[in-house]
């Protein structure tokens, strides 16, 4: 009879992962609500900050600061050494 084991390094992914994830929400409740709105049509909806700004009905150098501020906090918060999306969306980015 054959014993399953799981593979060890997707069971070790699997527990970052989930670490990172939870980090991540605890992180984004950290900013303020406006930042954490911004933030969150970039990565949940995956904007870009032109669209970012129609949405919010905000001009774009406000909803530029927003996610700019917002990213600036949650690496000053966070223990992951890069937030997720934050190298793909830091400042000098923007889409």
């Amino acid at each position: 009879m054959a014993t399953y084991t799981p593979d060890f390094d997707q069971t070790a992914e699997t527990a970052i992962n989930r670490l990172e994830e939870q980090e991540s929400t605890r992180s984004l409740q950290t900013l303020s609500p406006t930042q954490r709105e911004a933030i969150n049509l970039v990565y949940s909806d995956e904007l870009i900050y032109q669209q970012v700004g129609a949405d919010l009905c905000l001009p774009l150098s406000t909803a530029e600061t927003r996610i700019r501020d917002g990213l600036i906090r949650l690496k000053a918060v966070s223990n992951i050494p890069n937030p997720p999306g934050v190298a793909a969306y830091s400042y000098s980015a923007k889409g």
